[in-house]
Parts: C-alpha cells; sequence; structure tokens
C-alpha cells in the first residue's frame, strides 16, 4: 500500500469524523485495525513460503509500473517492457479494505527469489497474467447520469456481454480499468481484450493510459487528435497523478491487423 493510498484513507475518516463525530469513525479504526493484523499474519506464512514455486504459484499477478521513474526497483526484479511501461511480476498477500477502500498488498518477486524456482520466465508471466485476469477481471466503467444531475459509475463486462454498445468518441467515453479498479491499466494486456475492443470500436484505436489505474480508448478515425490526447495526458500527469501512480508519457496505438501495441 503505497503512501497517497494512505492520505486518501484518512482523508475518507476524517470527512466521516466531520459528518458523523467520532462515535463513527472508532468502529471503522477498530475494523482495520483487526484485519491488518488478519493480514499480516497470512502474509508472514506466504512469505515463509517464497522459495517455493508451486507454494506461491496461485498468488502470482502482474502490476503495472512506469519504467523510467522505477528503472532501480526494476533491476532487482522480473518484468516485461512495453514502450516506457513495465508489466512488473507480483506475489499478492491478500487484500485489506480500509474505510471503504479496497487495497492489493503485494511485494514484487526478486531476480534471486525467481532463480531459485527454476522456471521458464515465459510460462510464469503468462500464467501470472491470467491469474491476474481472475483475481481481477477486466471492465468497462462507464460514466452514467443518476438522479439529478448527478454522475455515477456503471461496470460492465464486456467480455462475456456482447449486447452492449459503446460510442468510443467523446469525453465520457468508458475507461478500461479491472473489477476493483486496483491497478486497473494491466486490463489492457489481458488475453483477448484488445481484440475484443477492436471489435467494438470497429478498428484501430489510441490508448491514453491516464495512470495506472485505467485506460481511456479513442477510435483512430475519431474527433481526438493526437495532440489534444497528448496535451490532456501531460496535464493528467502534472495535475492530477501522486507519485507511483503515472503509468507513461507517452500515447499508445493498436493495431488490429498485427494485434501490436505501439507508440504513437
Amino acid at each position: 500500500m503505497d503512501r497517497s493510498t494512505s492520505v486518501s484513507i484518512w482523508a475518507e475518516l476524517y470527512w466521516i469524523y466531520r459528518k458523523s463525530g467520532m462515535k463513527e469513525v472508532l468502529p471503522i479504526v477498530k475494523r482495520d485495525i483487526k484485519d491488518l493484523k488478519s493480514s499480516a499474519v497470512q502474509s508472514l506464512a506466504l512469505i515463509n513460503k517464497f522459495s517455493n514455486y508451486e507454494a506461491v504459484k496461485e498468488h502470482l499477478i502482474l502490476r503495472p509500473l512506469n519504467n523510467d521513474d522505477n528503472e532501480k526497483a526494476l533491476a532487482k526484479g522480473i518484468y516485461r517492457r512495453v514502450g516506457d511501461m513495465a508489466l512488473v511480476l507480483y506475489i499478492s498477500l491478500g487484500n485489506m479494505v480500509q474505510g471503504t477502500t479496497q487495497n492489493i498488498l503485494s511485494t514484487m518477486v526478486s531476480r534471486d527469489i525467481f532463480q531459485i524456482w527454476g522456471m521458464d520466465e515465459k510460462e510464469v508471466f503468462d500464467w501470472a497474467l491470467e491469474s491476474t485476469m481472475r483475481l481481477q477481471p477486466p471492465v468497462l466503467c462507464q460514466i452514467i447520469w443518476g438522479i439529478g444531475t448527478q454522475l455515477q459509475q456503471k461496470h460492465v463486462h464486456f467480455m462475456e456481454d456482447e449486447s452492449g454498445t459503446f460510442n468510443f468518441d467523446n469525453p465520457l467515453a468508458p475507461a478500461l480499468t479491472t473489477e476493483q479498479e486496483v491497478n486497473g491499466a494491466i486490463a489492457a494486456f489481458y488475453p483477448g481484450v484488445l481484440e475484443r475492443l477492436y471489435q467494438m470500436v470497429n478498428g484501430d484505436f489510441y490508448l491514453m493510459f491516464t495512470s495506472i489505474y485505467d485506460v481511456h480508448i479513442n477510435p483512430v478515425d475519431g474527433h481526438f487528435k493526437t495532440s489534444a490526447m497528448r496535451a490532456a495526458l501531460a496535464d493528467t500527469n502534472r495535475d492530477m497523478n501522486q507519485r507511483g501512480e503515472l503509468l507513461t508519457r507517452q500515447l499508445y496505438r493498436y493495431n488490429g491487423g498485427t494485434k501490436e501495441i505501439t507508440v504513437v
């Protein structure tokens, strides 16, 4: 759990205190402490098995990080590079709920541990990607109008549901993420996801990774110019993303013919 997550949790508790007083805050804090203790016990048990691949196999996941900003840490890890992004191998230590925020506790797999496993890197990565997809299924996060002028989010499991139609060429177009919206940008690298989006968009599209949390899809033949998308990405990285949330400074394109992601 990073510092930005901790800050958001304390901010949430503060507003609960302002609205309802300490009587509403204390039960949340007590529950969080109990969950932390439980997570710590489970994590320690798993950590003791790190050198055993079969024991940790079901807990392997991939997380997206910016390659340039994390170059020093990545030198000790196992990852695949895509442009200026890195898909990094982690071991999930379980989920923890703090306030109304759900977090995934995880630790990076070191090269030393990986060498002890004696496994083929491609085999492990392919397994970890499928494992991540099972734990965090891909969804389209759609913004809809609620009561009055209030905006709400709706998750659509587009891989299974082929009945929905979406307009990706507008400012409120659905964003690709995961069910938990944690490290949601990893969904762009799940098996079959980009191919399915290619069918839905009916052509090639740009991928604007606005953070580690989600990806915005814009048709190549749409109204948004690449210059405008680059400017929007730069503004988001500068004004919205906290440390560790920035995933890329580049705009990407998916080619349906070659099934490849390339930097624009």
